[in-house]
């Protein structure tokens, strides 16, 4: 049974819709504070997002902006609904990444189809992320756990594009998911010029790569990477390269694995290298290779 988080200041309205959306098959979580959006969504393991535009301190804009910029609920489907549905209203909240808007009173009828659609369409792209197209984070540690069980030898590239909250802040969600989307274009195109016998690569959200590929040709993939994304910014976000606090916005750490690693024969332990060769990379200030020097590439 699917869950819809419904966040609206007005109790006795929200309660009205909840027992539609029960009386559905749906499971309903209600909150009147803006605030407590995404911590309820993480706890309940939410499936969709209902939320009035107009409240407190955090509008609905906002709920939205920071499901977009979240590392595990980016992919949560967005519903908003207001008594005006101005144009202006709308094209922001869609920019916010909001999948639909409901005009208030909103009609049962109309409020329950539009859920089963974004329900369906979500679970439709599970294996996907919906941004770059590339294989979700579910997706990509399924095929790391094959190769695992199927004793190949491979290579596990992270790549981290730096400060992205702050970056979506500054220019928005529709500017950051275009330079989601170049990083996922340039891993794809030396993916099919590389004539690789083992590769896949998925978006974890956020900024966050991980690829599976031929031990022999993580070097040259890793360089050869740095390269483009550096020529991408250069061309596309020429203010981003004046350092100010740390690393510049969309900078990138590659840090990489691979199966040669001492005692991991689980995809938890390999992600574990990761991270922990993230923290290194981190507290040198640098961006650029990190490499698991028990590894050979």
């Amino acid at each position: 049974m699917a869950t819809i988080l419904c966040i609206d200041p007005d109790e006795q309205y929200a309660r009205h819709l909840c027992t539609h959306l029960k009386q559905g098959g749906y499971g309903c979580v209600y909150s009147k504070e803006g605030e407590k959006a995404l911590s309820l969504a993480e706890k309940h393991k939410v499936d969709l997002v209902l939320s009035e535009v107009m409240m407190g301190s955090i509008c609905g804009f906002e709920i939205a902006r920071r499901i977009r910029s979240h590392e595990v609920l980016y992919m949560l489907p967005i519903i908003l609904m207001s008594t005006m549905s101005e144009e202006d209203e709308v094209r922001h909240g869609y920019n916010q990444g909001v999948d639909a808007y409901l005009a208030k009173p909103v009609d049962p009828r109309v409020l329950l189809s539009c859920v089963a659609q974004r329900i369906t369409e979500a679970d439709a792209a599970q294996k996907h992320d919906p941004i770059t197209g590339m294989y979700n984070s579910q997706k990509i540690k399924s095929g790391i756990q094959r190769a695992i069980l199927s004793r190949l030898n491979f290579a596990l590239v992270y790549i981290e594009m730096m400060n992205v909250p702050k970056f979506t802040q500054e220019h928005g969600v529709a500017i950051r998911d275009k330079a989601f989307r170049y990083m996922a274009r340039l891993i794809s195109n030396w993916a099919a010029t590389a004539t690789c016998s083992l590769f896949e690569a998925g978006h974890m959200g956020a900024g966050h790569f991980v690829c599976l590929i031929e031990p022999e040709k993580a070097n040259a993939f890793c360089a050869e990477l740095l390269e483009q994304w550096q020529e991408v910014l250069n061309k596309l976000y020429p203010s981003l390269s004046a350092k100010n606090d740390g690393l510049p916005d969309l900078s990138l750490i590659l840090c990489a694995t691979g199966s040669g690693s001492v005692g991991a024969y689980a995809t938890h332990e390999y992600f574990d290298t990761l991270s922990q060769l993230r923290t290194k990379a981190l507290a040198s200030g640098e961006s650029g290779l990190f490499l698991d020097k028990r590894r050979k590439f």
